[in-house]
């Protein structure tokens, strides 16, 4: 099936052949995280260069339904986590670059115990939240891995280039990245995408981008809280047949 969004995605795609069980082993041989993922990345990292919504981010469609409820409880459970707190696996239980974004962190000037943003304890929480479960089960991805993460004000998770390519190395773009907004945009917050600023979202919006290669960044530097629900997996044949269909004013009912 033709999808329009990963196909201009894939145009940008460094030629990198990995290993059936990647595990960026290469990572061994660098000090930083952000030189690592440069080395993985296509993108020009001219900062003069003008760039707009479409190039390298796309909003697909917003969810229309009541999860204001649910958001506000999990909001209320959620906890600062500081990335040297991080116990996401790579591959085989382990993080072989968590020392790396540490080293950038500290190189970079930022406080060791900075909290990037919220998270739930445990996806119990979520779990028991059947508006929200509604739009992480949408997509239908497979492999699927969700987050709850909301930034309160005065949070910030630097700036950074995803290395998700162990998920699925013999070919990336089957792994796809969602954002879903909780809350509508308040000013002070944003998304950043290499030299665009995303901004004015409405509740229910779906983001995605090309994960590859963009370096991103978000902040709060606004009154209120800024939540979001983050999915990562596989894409399905209904997957793709919702990205096909995609575009700002498409809406999914749940």
């Amino acid at each position: 099936m033709y999808v329009p969004i990963i196909e201009k995605y894939q145009k940008n795609l460094k030629k990198i052949e990995f290993p059936e069980r990647f595990n960026h082993e290469e990572s061994i041989n660098y000090n930083s995280d952000w030189e690592y993922t440069k080395t993985l990345s296509s993108y020009h990292f001219d900062m003069s260069r003008p760039e707009k919504e479409g190039d390298y981010y796309d909003v697909i469609g917003h969810f229309v339904g009541e999860w204001q409820e649910e958001t506000a409880r999990a909001i209320k459970s959620s906890f600062p986590a500081p990335c040297r707190d991080r116990k996401w696996p790579i591959l085989d239980g382990i993080v072989p670059t968590l020392q790396l974004e540490m080293n950038d962190e500290e190189g970079w000037g930022y406080d060791p115990r900075h909290a990037q943003t919220n998270a739930v304890k445990t996806k119990y929480m979520i779990e028991h939240c059947p508006q929200i479960m509604k739009m992480v089960n949408y997509f239908e991805l497979e492999d699927l891995t969700f987050k709850f993460m909301c930034q309160m004000p005065g949070q910030s998770f630097r700036l950074h280039i995803d290395k998700m390519q162990h998920r699925y190395p013999s070919d990336v773009w089957r792994v796809i990245r969602l954002e879903i907004a909780l809350f509508d945009w308040y000013p002070g917050q944003f998304w950043q995408y290499g030299n665009t600023f995303h901004k004015q979202w409405r509740r229910g919006e779906v983001t995605t981008f090309d994960w590859v290669n963009i370096p991103h960044a978000t902040g709060n530097a606004g009154m209120w809280p800024r939540p979001f629900i983050q999915l990562t997996g596989l894409r399905t044949k209904i997957t793709d047949e919702i990205l096909s269909e995609s575009s700002r004013s498409q809406e999914f009912i749940i």
